[in-house]
């Protein structure tokens, strides 16, 4: 609750031009459905728009798997606080992926087995755990 209060007090003195200081995005085609993925993170805002689609987040970062209507072929992302905004338009490639990946194992790496995992146990209770605390003492080599 109070954390709300001073975003929104922040908010209302924020009078810098928001921007996008990170932004990614694809949209894909899988089993002829079009999806937009898009990941962001916003600086001097707190709004987050995609007009065509009517998704909105309040988030200054976020990420968001989107439904793609087959008619739109561009997107308009807008990013606002309360004094400004910001606009940036995507056209749309509409990327297609296999339905079926195929996934091949990773050779450069050994497996896993059971005996080269360690867990280790404490046999003392928590609230009984003693550890001793160290000091290390270096000799200044800079001094004549």
């Amino acid at each position: 609750m109070i954390k709300n209060i001073i975003s929104v007090i922040f908010n209302l003195f924020n009078f810098d031009r928001p921007r996008f200081a990170q932004l990614r995005y694809t949209d894909v085609v899988i089993n002829n459905k079009a999806y937009f993925l898009v990941s962001w993170k916003i600086e001097g805002g707190y709004k987050f728009k995609i007009k065509s689609l009517n998704y909105r987040s309040y988030k200054s970062s976020g990420s968001a798997y989107i439904a793609i209507p087959d008619d739109i072929n561009a997107i308009e992302l807008v990013i606002s606080n309360l004094w400004k905004s910001d606009t940036k338009k995507i056209a749309l490639l509409r990327q297609s992926i296999s339905s079926q990946l195929d996934f091949f194992p990773v050779k450069q790496f050994k497996e896993l087995t059971t005996r080269s995992i360690y867990m280790p146990q404490l046999s003392v209770p928590i609230n009984n755990l003693q550890i001793p605390v160290f000091a290390i003492h270096t000799k200044n080599l800079t001094k004549p």
